[in-house]
């Protein structure tokens, strides 16, 4: 959320800066067949994956759905 105050609009620039460029970075190394996408899409893709959290005999599970596309 934009602030009246320099420094925290700059700070907050640079977080969204680095997210951007560690994104592209893991998308080039892991998934090449679709790191000339566009960030909306690679963010579909890789990071927005649906999952199911169980929880059986005292340990706790993550069940994610099938990769559309494959990592190295």
């Amino acid at each position: 959320m934009p602030s009246q105050d320099f420094n925290a609009n700059h700070a907050a620039f640079l977080l969204k800066l680095l997210t951007h460029n560690l994104l592209r970075v893991y998308a080039r190394r892991k998934a090449r067949a679709v790191a000339h996408w566009r960030t909306p899409w690679l963010r579909r893709v890789l990071i927005l994956r649906p999952g199911r959290l169980l929880r059986s005999g005292r340990r706790w599970t993550l069940r994610m759905a099938p990769s559309l596309i494959q990592l190295e």
